[in-house]
């Protein structure tokens, strides 16, 4: 649709109001579907007024509708003055910038209320609290339970548990920079090294919220990353790599910045020790109380109350390790928040996350140049399984939205999605974006993506075959063991479920690991498939170039980043045996990068997109990952190996 005015192509957006309209991103005009106009025009009587009578004065006007491409007709909404245009045929109506700011500040009459309600924004700092008052409660009630039962004996250990974690808690930022600098390319600088725009954002954000500079460490390393660490706001570190100030735009820039001097001024170092003294403690008890109902088998009495201070406790402790990892996940979302509030600019929050966390590359509609590329792990993921790959425009989101929801609906309709957020320490990327989206809303601010994308089929469905598929070998023992259960007890019955087991191996390996042809994708095709998980993959070939290690400046990383003209994703390189990786990252991996490049692999989300390799060539080098060859092996060689076993306890038995 064109606008009547200017004729630029209209642009749908999510207004203030929360409600999707069309808007010229030239004259700032806006379009209102029959309807529409009731969630802007608060005056009810106003609104009754226009239903039964419709426009007041109407003239004649040489405007066209967009929709419909009739001219539309001048005239009143009411007494007040309120002129706009009005279709004739599909009663859309027509405002120019003035005419819509003077319609939106009428008295609503109950509309606000409920635009703060839908743009309500969740306490975190109150959640926060919750949840750690919450683990310590559980933790409290569990103690008091075995003071109750006599078994709270055993001090010292937990003594030393809970030494161990503040020694953890005091050295560890100092083993980290040893560490970072020992096994990276991690060297400190200061701050005037930076980007002038940065190192001013930087000295005002720390300025403002009363807490000293970050000491700052820059990596190496051309994938971007960022993460903090220390004890305390006044000792903390703030860690960029080259990578990300190369990549991301100035605000771009500052607003992860801002994400990561949210967690220094939140005190998050600190809470989360706090937070994992709970879980370790309850799981000390638990093993407390395992040992103690080892010796005490004998006593009836005694043994029953201690196995069941042993259950309460590691349920207890169970209940704690998900609830610290959801305190995880609010303290990110939180950060965000602060990101939002310290920017004024959400939008460029949820640009950098498009990009470093999917892949998404954006074209110039005028010349469709493609914009430069980069990738990976902010430390707004975890640095530890640092794999969220990314593609990278000049421009935060504009012709990429499109491709962008497409990428958001695996972590917002994938069931693997929801079971990898519930076992992790930060959020689904889609469902932070959206609550960054709301977050501006509730500043006024229209964000660059709304997801309002309609899920037309169930994805239930092809998770729980990927559940079957995964659990083969248990089911294949399983069904083998039900089906010769007669044979209980004879050596052939345990051979049998060996071989049900291996023949699950078989079908898991071979659904896993799909053979035959290689096609060539390109990056940004990949990304955009749905049904591709931990479990389903697709063969792939592509061509690029090896840009980095997938941890940026590990010298001990074997994974490395590939680029191709439409943009990056994370190489998981795997072989059977630890040392094999340890000598390819020490020996071979150096020798890939910036080499250009001819990958075989299997693309997998989990939930992040990556391949993992089967073949890597250079021109100089090549190398093949033999996970496969290993697990059909292994298969192959259990039922021989359970046959060997019982052989061997058959004879020294006889």
């Amino acid at each position: 649709m064109k606008c009547p005015q200017c004729q630029t192509k209209l642009k749908t957006v999510l207004s203030r109001r929360a409600v999707l309209i069309d808007v010229c991103p030239s004259c700032s005009g806006k379009w209102l579907d029959q309807g529409e106009l009731n969630y802007f025009l608060g005056n009810k009587g106003q609104l009754l007024k226009y239903e039964q009578n419709g426009l007041l004065d109407i003239k004649a006007s040489e405007k066209n509708c967009p929709k419909c491409e009739v001219n539309l007709t001048k005239g009143l909404l009411a007494k007040e003055s309120f002129p706009t245009e009005e279709c004739p045929k599909c009663k859309g109506l027509w405002f120019d910038q003035a005419e819509f700011i003077k319609i939106s500040k009428t008295p609503d009459n109950g509309l606000a209320k409920m635009r703060a309600k839908f743009l309500s924004l969740p306490p975190l700092g109150l959640t926060s609290l919750l949840v750690f008052s919450s683990m310590y409660a559980i933790l409290f009630g569990v103690i008091v339970f075995m003071i109750t039962l006599h078994l709270l004996n055993d001090k010292i250990g937990i003594l030393i548990a809970v030494g161990f974690v503040f020694l953890q808690y005091f050295f560890g930022p100092l083993i980290m920079d040893f560490s970072l600098r020992l096994i990276g390319s991690l060297r400190w600088i200061k701050c005037e090294e930076l980007p002038p725009h940065l190192q001013d954002f930087i000295k005002k954000t720390c300025a403002k919220n009363k807490i000293s500079l970050p000491k700052i460490g820059l990596i190496e390393d051309g994938s971007p990353q960022a993460y903090t660490y220390g004890c305390t706001p006044s000792d903390a570190r703030l860690v960029l790599s080259q990578g990300l100030l190369d990549i991301l735009e100035p605000e771009e820039r500052e607003a992860v910045v801002a994400h990561e001097i949210g967690h220094i001024v939140h005190w998050d170092f600190l809470l989360m020790t706090l937070a994992q003294l709970v879980p370790l403690i309850l799981y000390h008890l638990y093993r407390t109380c395992h040992e103690l109902s080892k010796r005490k088998s004998g006593s009836k009495k005694g043994g029953q109350s201690i196995i069941a201070a042993a259950v309460v406790a590691y349920i207890a402790y169970l209940i704690t390790q998900y609830l610290m990892l959801f305190l995880s996940r609010v303290r990110e979302y939180w950060a965000d928040r602060f990101s939002v509030e310290t920017t004024k600019n959400p939008n460029a929050l949820i640009g950098a996350l498009s990009k470093i966390a999917f892949g998404l590359i954006a074209y110039d509609n005028e010349n469709k140049e493609k914009k430069k590329t980069a990738i990976q792990a902010l430390g707004v993921m975890n640095i530890s399984s640092s794999k969220e790959m990314a593609l990278y425009s000049s421009q935060p989101l504009t012709s990429g939205t499109k491709d962008l929801k497409e990428i958001m609906r695996w972590d917002l309709w994938s069931p693997w999605a929801a079971l990898y957020e519930f076992s992790s320490t930060h959020p689904l990327t889609a469902k932070r974006i959206n609550a960054i989206s709301a977050s501006g809303l509730r500043m006024g601010i229209e964000p660059p993506l709304l997801f309002d994308l309609q899920k037309t089929e169930s994805y239930w469905d092809d998770f729980f075959i990927d559940v079957l598929i995964y659990l083969a070998p248990f089911i294949g023992g399983l069904l083998v063991a039900i089906l010769t259960y007669p044979q209980m007890g004879k050596p052939s019955y345990i051979l049998n479920i060996a071989m049900g087991v291996s023949l699950g191996g078989f079908i898991k390996t071979f659904f896993c690991y799909p053979r035959g042809s290689f096609p060539k994708y390109s990056i940004v095709s990949l990304l955009r498939k749905m049904k591709v998980s931990p479990v389903t993959a697709i063969p792939v070939t592509l061509k690029g170039t090896i840009i980095g290690k997938g941890d940026a400046g590990n010298i001990f990383s074997e994974d490395l980043v590939l680029r191709d003209s439409t943009g990056l994703i994370f190489l998981d390189y795997e072989q059977p045996l630890a040392i094999m990786n340890f000598f390819f990252a020490l020996t071979k991996a150096k020798h890939f990068c910036g080499q250009e490049v001819k990958i075989e692999g299997w693309y997998r989300r989990a939930p992040i997109p990556y391949i993992e390799l089967f073949k890597i060539e250079s021109s100089t080098e090549e190398s093949t990952c033999y996970v496969f060859y290993y697990k059909l092996l292994f298969w192959t060689l259990l039922p021989f190996l359970v046959w060997l076993s019982i052989t061997f306890i058959r004879n020294n038995h006889v």
